[in-house]
């Protein structure tokens, strides 16, 4: 099994992975979106990280971000201890039990974690 960050991907196989084509790929490696590593030949080899960030982006770009809004995101998830991939759902569980544990309730973006249960936050603001 190969580590998240190792690149073991080509171009093509990337652009099968994502849905993306290939000139916006290597768009988003110019915008520094995603920094594939390169063979000595300069082919370009992607890692799941990568792959999970450009299918991030073109879930963001698809609803309406712009490119540099879209960087904020990717930068922002890498930046939380488990936050790396922004779709899943053991973070989302994960944060929640430790927001119920610890009384921290940070005000999430609408539809950031999904639909938010009722008794979510209940007794915490005083």
């Amino acid at each position: 099994m190969h580590s998240k960050d190792q690149p073991v991907y080509p171009l093509r196989v990337a652009r099968d992975l994502t849905g993306l084509t290939e000139r916006q790929i290597r768009y988003y490696d110019t915008k520094g979106l995603v920094s594939p590593r390169r063979t000595a030949g300069q082919q370009r080899l992607y890692s799941q990280r990568d792959i999970e960030a450009l299918a991030t982006v073109a879930r963001l770009v698809a609803k309406g971000y712009t490119l540099d809004k879209v960087a904020v995101k990717l930068r922002e998830a890498s930046e939380e201890p488990q936050g790396r991939e922004m779709g899943d759902a053991r973070f989302r569980t994960l944060r929640l039990q430790y927001e119920n544990v610890s009384g921290y309730s940070p005000r999430p973006e609408p539809g950031a974690f999904g639909s938010i249960p009722p008794e979510y936050g209940k007794g915490r603001v005083k």
